[in-house]
């Protein structure tokens, strides 16, 4: 385990924010920052200066971060070796995903073959589900973000089709198929910038010439999900996120079919160790 000063001048690099560095660490940033000066004061060093509102690495700092990625990962790795060791009797395996639904499946059958290993499962948007798994923070990341990253594995998990849902108070509602083009007299409730659906979206409507004049961002899926029951607008969702709810219908597309991949990924030098293998084995052919 590298020490807390070490720690919190990789995050601060990382992050460019005291705030999130001292978030990551369960610290206060008043003790990030004296770890900073310390280490500043001790060395006769500059490591960050500031650049609007970010901190930024010096070039001292920025020859130091990949001597202390590379203790990051020995320090993880070793262990991580620890806990195979213990033949999964006992361990923790940490999962990070964009969204619950694709893994529940292979998470519970994993809990059933393993009830002593702990699951731990963490829900952010897709790059920073891969940046937990590029350091070492999760060792499962699930995320719709295709990416090509020698450092990484990549499976496909599953293919999901986007549906468009309403209100069954809503106009389209009673429609028996619409076209893309429809969406333009109305108001389509969207994820916030990062969202791989809402890329999707958007780059569908961009290819096809649908201009979207009426929009509301949202910055969840379940923030989203009440704005429907609320019959504030109408939005397309992935089929495994929408609600089973009798009050939202499914409108069909009748000049668009529009599907999104879920893909596991995980660290190549990693991809054969036996918590992970056995993890693996309860997902699901694609």
């Amino acid at each position: 385990m590298l020490s807390l000063p070490i720690q919190a001048l990789a995050l601060v690099a990382q992050t460019g924010s005291i705030t999130q560095a001292a978030q990551r660490l369960g610290l206060s940033q008043p003790s990030v920052t004296n770890y900073i000066r310390q280490m500043e004061d001790k060395y006769g060093v500059e490591l960050f200066y500031r650049q609007g509102k970010a901190l930024v690495p010096s070039e001292e700092a920025r020859q130091l971060l990949p001597k202390i990625h590379d203790l990051q990962r020995q320090a993880s790795h070793i262990e991580f070796m620890l806990r195979d060791f213990r033949s999964l009797q006992r361990g923790t395996l940490r999962i990070s995903a964009t969204g619950p639904y694709y893994l529940l499946p292979s998470l519970r059958a994993f809990n059933q073959h393993h009830p002593h290993i702990s699951l731990a499962f963490s829900q952010q948007n897709s790059e920073k589900v891969l940046e937990a798994v590029l350091n070492y923070e999760v060792e499962i990341g699930s995320s719709s973000l295709l990416i090509e990253n020698k450092r990484l594995y990549r499976r496909l998990l599953a293919v999901d089709t986007l549906q468009l849902v309403a209100h069954r108070s809503h106009p389209l509602a009673s429609q028996p198929h619409i076209r893309l083009s429809d969406l333009k007299r109305h108001t389509l409730l969207l994820r916030e910038p990062g969202s791989m659906t809402r890329k999707a979206i958007l780059d569908t409507c961009k290819a096809l010439g649908v201009e979207l004049r009426h929009s509301m961002e949202f910055g969840s899926r379940e923030a989203i999900h009440w704005g429907l029951l609320k019959n504030i607008g109408c939005s397309l969702l992935p089929s495994k996120e929408t609600p089973d709810h009798p009050s939202l219908v499914i409108i069909p597309i009748s000049d668009l079919s529009l599907h999104l991949n879920e893909y596991v990924y995980i660290l190549q030098e990693r991809r054969n160790a036996p918590l992970i293998q056995a993890f693996l084995q309860h997902l699901p052919a694609a």
